[in-house]
Parts: structure tokens; sequence; C-alpha cells
């Protein structure tokens, strides 16, 4: 089996692509609630299967309110991902950073690492599910 890369050189614009999309998706949001059922949204997939809030559910909304400057209501959507959305900023940098500059960027995580991800994952999903949980997406 061969394994085709695309050339450093035509990767180097990912990471803008990117940050465009997130940019639209943002000026998209700040001119429409997404708690307004009237206002198109996205569905998320495994809260139509199966009933409950995955860990992004709320994103959405969280973004909505950041955008508006309501840090109280933002955390109240999706806490988890409002503290996680500096270290996915940075992220994104970093991947944009060493794209301009013609180089690849790797994220390497150790098995200990993507273990505590995915446990926290699980964890906050089980928890906002849970009957009575306050921060439950509405």
């Amino acid at each position: 089996m061969t394994v085709v890369q695309a050339p450093v050189r035509a990767a180097r614009w990912a990471p803008l692509g990117v940050l465009a999309g997130g940019l639209a998706g943002c000026a998209y949001l700040a001119s429409h609630d997404p708690s307004d059922p009237a206002t198109p949204m996205p569905a998320c997939p495994f809260h139509a299967v199966t009933g409950l809030w995955c860990p992004g559910c709320g994103g959405l909304r969280m973004v909505h309110a950041l955008l508006h400057g309501r840090l109280a209501e933002a955390a109240h959507d999706n806490p988890v991902l409002l503290a996680a959305s500096p270290l996915l900023l940075a992220l994104l940098l970093a991947w944009s950073w060493a794209s301009l500059r013609g180089e690849r960027f790797t994220l390497r995580l150790g098995p200990r690492t993507a273990a505590a991800v995915f446990a926290l994952l699980v964890a906050w999903t089980v928890v906002r599910n849970l009957p009575g949980f306050p921060l439950q997406p509405v």
C-alpha cells in the first residue's frame, strides 16, 4: 500500500483555512442565537441518537455567549470546552506558525496524556447527564 502525503508547501495554508472557517462560524454565531429554535443550527448527532449530552453539547451557545461578553453564561453552557479553549487556540496558533514556516506540525500525546484526555471527556459526559445536574445545555 502506498501512502501519499501532500507536500509541506501545499499543506502550508491548511491552518489558515481552518482559521477562516472558524472566523466565519464566529461571525454567524455573533449574529444568530443558537438558543432560538428559529435559528438554523446543526444538531448534535450523538444527542439525536442517544438523547444524551455529548462533551461538545452547548459549544455553539458557549461561543455565542463569549462573543457577547457573557462569561458566566458561557461557563454554564460548557465549562469543560470553555476551559479547553485557550489550549485549543494555542494548538491552532502553533500549527499555523509551523505551517507558515514550511515545517510539519505534529501533536504527540503520550499514552498517559491520551488516556487522561479520554477519561476527562467520558467523565464529563457522564456527569453532565446525571439527573439534576445544573449545567445541562437547554
